[in-house]
């Protein structure tokens, strides 16, 4: 995914919030993945156009204002990704990244790996956690595998850049 980093949404912050003052913390539970590109404001209440949501495979506390999130994509649809919300157990879009760049493609009928970390800077420490389906992702990869799997994330940009243009000059035609 594009080095982006996520807008906490207000809702979030209120949620965290009022967790806070009960002795509770937040509990990110899901990820969903939509196609509509924009740039975040932090007022979104969801998705501008959520295609998926999957239930989070993993997560750990990286450092007390960073955690570390992993979701299986998997399903037959078929999308490139600008938007991906960050869910909390009761349903309040926590976080968002979006752009109008594509931050990634979701690949039909294959399992699609999102790995990212959520920064929470300004939170109480411990004021929000992760809550997993006991997945556990042991993402350690070989420096060769890391760098084949940048290579062709690399070819994957120049594709949709090549097919952006195209576009682009059939529409002018």
């Amino acid at each position: 995914m594009a080095n982006l980093a996520a807008q906490i949404t207000q809702k979030g912050i209120e949620e965290t919030l009022n967790s806070v003052n009960t002795g509770l913390a937040v509990t990110l539970t899901h990820i969903a993945l939509g196609d509509e590109g924009y740039s975040a404001t932090g007022q979104e209440l969801k998705l501008k156009n959520e295609i998926v949501r999957y239930k989070i495979a993993d997560g750990k506390r990286e450092s007390q204002n960073r955690l570390h999130i992993n979701c299986i994509a998997d399903g037959p649809s078929n999308f490139l990704i600008r938007e991906v919300g960050v869910f909390t157990s009761t349903g309040t879009l926590f976080a968002l990244y979006a752009s109008a760049d594509a931050l990634a493609e979701k690949p039909k009928n294959a399992e699609f790996i999102l790995s990212f970390d959520l920064t929470l800077a300004g939170f109480p420490a411990n004021s929000v956690t992760v809550e997993g389906n006991g997945e556990r992702l042991n993402l350690a990869l070989a420096k060769e595998l890391a760098q084949l799997s940048s290579a062709i994330l690399d070819l994957q940009k120049q594709n949709l850049e090549l097919s952006s243009r195209i576009v682009d000059l059939e529409t002018r035609a």
